[in-house]
């Protein structure tokens, strides 16, 4: 078994989010070598690369498996925003099953499908940045939101990604770095305590707090300033592959190499051979309940004994069952749209087993 000790040189995967005309699309595209996958049409008026608009949720997948065969020497792939991307699945889902919107399924429903389908983008993505070695990120926009917690009385107000109620935990659970961008207001009061905003500026949040989500796991400042994209990503282009200041200017193509000195001929000198090809990626490849079943289980850092073990439990599957021999339908209607719920009973079972 191969044991891999300490942090590895992965492609990274970030979602940066928040209010409209903030500056996410500004900041990734100072990411290294960027392709934008412009799902609502915000890039026109930026000096971009970027793919034609998708008209559907499937072109969307027909795009990312395009770029799974040949990423046309791009290191980023910057989807334009999430939140359209999912309008898209919640679109395309509901004209193939006669419904006129995603609460006409029932019972919530609908919303189960719909983190189902956008599971396929994010399988897809996963594969690309595995197969190509591109960064990925997303770009989403955020709006307040009431929590109430059980434990307490009272609700307060915090940001949340402007997705539905199941696709924004797994956009949120997703990404190694999630960053909330917004502006930073300060607040003068006179005598009377009447407050008024003197000015404000743009800031990226990069931990969670009670009023917005983020998180990362590079060290990065609780709080960067955002005075130019640029300047952000100064601090941030460490944390990306292939990452260096950004540039329009293309870099010069290198030249090959002086070949070395040929060696004396033998009798018979065996041919070169001819370096393996990649296998050709399909759509349907990347889009297999156990592909689709891998991504949430790498996403969620479980594996797949404990989830076995969990089901054992339930009398659902018997104990020890190979991954290969597990059901699609089993995978499609039992796994994928309880996933949350089996992602936590596995957690627990792991926290109890500890303290013990």
């Amino acid at each position: 078994m191969e044991i891999i000790t300490g942090k590895t040189n992965d492609p990274m995967r970030a979602v940066f989010y928040g209010p409209e005309g903030v500056g996410k699309s500004s900041l990734a595209a100072c990411a290294p070598k960027p392709l934008f996958i412009d799902t609502e049409g915000s890039t026109r008026r930026m000096q971009v690369d970027r793919t034609p608009n998708p008209t559907s949720f499937t072109h969307l997948l027909e795009i990312i498996a395009d770029l799974c065969r040949n990423p046309m020497g791009y290191k980023t792939v910057v989807i334009d925003t999430a939140d359209w991307a999912e309008k898209l699945a919640s679109t395309e889902l509901c004209a193939r099953h006669g419904k006129d919107g995603i609460e006409g399924f029932g019972y919530g429903k609908g919303f189960t499908y719909l983190v189902e389908e956008f599971g396929k983008l994010i399988t897809s993505l996963d594969y690309l940045s595995e197969h190509q070695d591109m960064n990925i990120i997303f770009t989403a926009h955020a709006q307040v939101k009431k929590i109430e917690l059980p434990e307490q009385l009272g609700a307060y107000d915090t940001w949340k990604m402007k997705l539905g109620k199941n696709t924004e935990p797994l956009v949120k659970e997703w990404p190694d770095m999630l960053l909330f961008l917004t502006y930073k207001t300060t607040v003068d009061y006179d005598d009377n305590g009447k407050g008024k905003a003197s000015g404000s500026k743009r800031v990226i949040y990069t931990e969670h707090t009670a009023t917005w989500d983020a998180k990362n796991r590079d060290g990065l400042p609780q709080e960067i300033p955002f005075s130019s994209p640029s300047a952000a990503w100064n601090i941030l282009a460490p944390c990306f592959k292939a990452s260096g200041s950004p540039s329009s200017t293309p870099a010069p193509v290198a030249q090959a190499p002086t070949p070395a000195p040929t060696p004396a001929p033998t009798p018979a000198p065996a041919l070169a051979k001819e370096p393996p090809q990649k296998p050709t990626v399909t759509h349907q490849e990347i889009d297999t309940p156990q592909g689709k079943l891998l991504a949430l289980m790498h996403h969620s850092e479980i594996r797949w004994e404990q989830i076995n073990k969990l089901c054992a439990q339930k009398g659902w599957i018997p104990e020890k069952t190979p991954f290969e021999n597990v059901p699609d339908d089993f995978i499609n209607k039992g796994l994928i749209p309880n996933w949350n719920n089996i992602v936590e009973t596995v957690n627990k079972q792991e926290k109890e087993t500890a303290n013990v």
